[in-house]
């Protein structure tokens, strides 16, 4: 049996139309076969690509499900540390307050004074008990005010804003005798035994006992340092 591409020209009526005719069907058929083809190539390459943006968008989704899953983890773990924080916070300050007998917001205000500039809370609410006992309005015969009983000159060399009533509000009074103590210890190396001397006597006064080579221990270093 013959194939459409082997059909005899002289089926044709007539060599020229017959020819033209042959050679139309031929290539009709021909370019029916590899459209055919084209189309079958075509859908495999289609069929490649839209398989491959499905896996580029599933990859895509689950990056991102993954990315938002450690945010979520990310903001529960912080929740929970914060938690744990605060309770923690909220526990020293009642234990504070027990301890030295004093109103909640006091115990508050040294517990988050002291870590703001740098202190420990245990030696915050021991310097603040030796120098004022806890006192606010406590002033010394040297002039020395409030909780941590800070000299006006000094206020004034960190703050040349203050005025001396202003020495007596709770929180500013506590940022200032904690700053100064810390940068005491910074001229010190972190000694805080000499820090702490030079905080009660000055700095200038016990430099030059040590260059004099006497000892500027007074007792009151020991007081603040106690063993508890």
């Amino acid at each position: 049996m013959k194939s459409q591409l082997d059909i005899d020209p002289s089926a044709f009526l007539g060599p020229p139309s017959g020819w033209r005719g042959w050679l139309n069907a031929k290539r009709r058929l021909v370019a029916g076969r590899a459209g055919i083809v084209g189309l079958s190539a075509l859908a495999v390459v289609l069929g490649a690509n839209l398989a491959g943006v499905g896996h580029e968008r599933t990859s895509r989704l689950s990056t991102e499900d993954l990315q938002l899953e450690r945010f979520e983890s990310d903001r529960l773990a912080g929740e929970l540390a914060l938690e744990r924080l605060t309770n923690f916070r909220l526990q020293a300050i009642h234990d504070y307050s027990t301890r030295y007998r004093i109103p909640a917001g006091l115990a508050a205000s040294i517990y988050d004074v002291s870590l703001a500039e740098g202190l420990e809370p245990d030696l915050a609410f021991r310097l603040v008990e030796v120098e004022s006992g806890f006192r606010r309005t406590a002033v010394s015969e040297a002039g020395a005010v409030g909780y941590t009983q800070v000299k006006p000159s000094t206020a004034y060399w960190l703050d040349p804003t203050l005025s001396r009533e202003q020495l007596f509000d709770v929180d500013t009074n506590l940022r200032l005798g904690f700053r100064y103590l810390s940068l005491m210890l910074d001229d010190h190396d972190q000694d805080m035994r000499m820090a702490l001397l030079a905080y009660n006597r000055g700095p200038a006064r016990v430099g030059h006992l040590v260059a004099m080579g006497r000892d500027p221990s007074n007792g009151y270093a020991s007081r603040i340092l106690r063993a508890e």
